[in-house]
């Protein structure tokens, strides 16, 4: 398509590949979206090829490799966490509590979540994700089976496994939320720091609540966040059902039910300022994060004792 000295319109629905060639031997790469939607001039006659489907331009060929080399570094990240968390899982010999944790889960597969023992009275029923394979041993030991087998099942490390990879979940939502706030560097950033921090490796290698606590408490804070940015009924639900299965994970995730409306309160003011509904949202979260809270919890103990009203309960602290 020849143009003289005149101006060469393209409009935004123009968005198939573009090269422009003026008179200058000037090459000019794009596509209407990337800046050719208004009137662009040339002194001197020039020349427009039009390519069917997709041009790689030379920037983003550029940022192609760099996309490819950041996925690559991220990846990396990720790998050496899993192997430090898992040479760490199995070098280290178990804790005082872990036995606790392991043995108060399979009261709970048990349906027996009583905690009749001191050592059960901070015990939650989130400890149950380590017991698939350890219980599996336990399972094959008290069947005679051989203890070759049983015994690689039945074992400290084994269990600890789902909490590393409860440690790697956490890693990824604290880069996406790095992401998606500052950028790819901040967020890569984060993952070194995550990847290197010896306090949440040494608990990702434990079998113990700490880290599903952790998990929880982050995952409530950027659902949360994620509502008050866009609200709507898959953040409500995402936002609730964390909140809920935070409950399950330690005592203090009652502590949240005072921070997230808190947090929350700015957002509300905000809407009620411009004018947008928000007591009806307000409520309508209120009685699904409650609804959610009873039903976990119940599932979560088996639903032990449902329904009992409190008076017949014996509560330990005076305060009750």
């Amino acid at each position: 398509m020849q143009l003289g000295a005149v101006s060469a319109i393209l409009t935004p629905a123009q968005s198939c590949p573009l090269v422009v060639i003026n008179g200058s031997g000037l090459i000019r790469f794009g596509t209407a979206d990337q800046g050719f939607r208004n009137r662009e001039t040339f002194s001197m006659p020039a020349v427009a090829y039009r390519f069917p489907g997709r041009l790689a331009l030379p920037h983003e060929a550029q940022g192609g490799v760099r996309r490819v080399g950041y996925r690559a570094a991220c990846g990396g990240l990720a790998l050496l966490y899993v192997i430090l968390a898992v040479v760490v899982t199995f070098s280290m010999a178990p804790t005082y509590d872990e036995s606790a944790h392991l043995a108060y889960a399979a009261k709970i597969l048990r349906r027996q979540p009583e905690r009749d023992l001191p050592g059960f009275d901070s015990k939650m029923p989130v400890s149950v994700l380590n017991t698939p394979l350890y219980g599996i041993g336990w399972v094959l030991r008290e069947r005679g089976a051989d203890p070759r087998i049983w015994r690689r099942l039945h074992n400290i490390g084994i269990a600890r496994l789902s909490t590393i990879a409860a440690g790697l979940l956490l890693g990824f939502l604290l880069w996406k939320w790095a992401y998606e706030l500052y950028g790819p560097a901040a967020a890569l950033a984060v993952g070194v720091l995550y990847c290197f921090s010896p306090n949440l490796l040494a608990h990702s290698t434990l079998a113990t609540t700490d880290l599903y606590a952790a998990l929880a408490f982050a995952a409530t804070a950027y659902a949360h966040w994620k509502l008050a940015a866009r609200p709507g009924t898959r953040t409500l639900l995402l936002a609730s059902g964390s909140l809920a299965l935070s409950q399950i994970t330690k005592f203090s995730a009652l502590f949240l039910f005072v921070a997230v409306p808190l947090s929350l309160a700015p957002a509300i003011w905000m809407r009620a300022r411009n004018g947008k509904p928000w007591l009806r949202p307000a409520v309508t979260y209120a009685v699904v994060t409650m609804a959610l809270t009873v039903a976990i919890l119940n599932v979560g103990f088996v639903f032990h004792r449902s329904f009992t009203p409190l008076r017949p309960y014996r509560f330990e602290s005076a305060f009750f």
